[in-house]
């Protein structure tokens, strides 16, 4: 198992099924059904990229629709 599997189940998981109200795995299909509903087609071999990722429900939807190499990019947050 890897290290961030291991974070993420020992850690993160029931956080975000207690933000959620439903596991990451039941939000990120929803998010896939967003997807699909709105013709998104990642394309092979192409980079799909979700910027201020947050939780990463978008990527995991990419990365299940087939999307190659999906990258989150997470950053600090901006204040003034």
């Amino acid at each position: 198992m890897t290290l961030t599997r291991v974070h993420y189940e020992s850690l993160l998981a029931l956080g975000y099924t207690w933000m959620f109200g439903s596991s990451l795995a039941c939000k990120a299909a929803k998010q896939r059904q967003l997807l699909e509903g709105l013709a998104v087609q990642p394309a092979k071999r192409r980079l799909a990229i979700d910027f201020a990722a947050g939780s990463g429900l978008h990527i995991v939807a990419l990365a299940d629709l087939g999307a190659n190499s999906p990258l989150s990019i997470v950053s600090r947050p901006i204040r003034d």
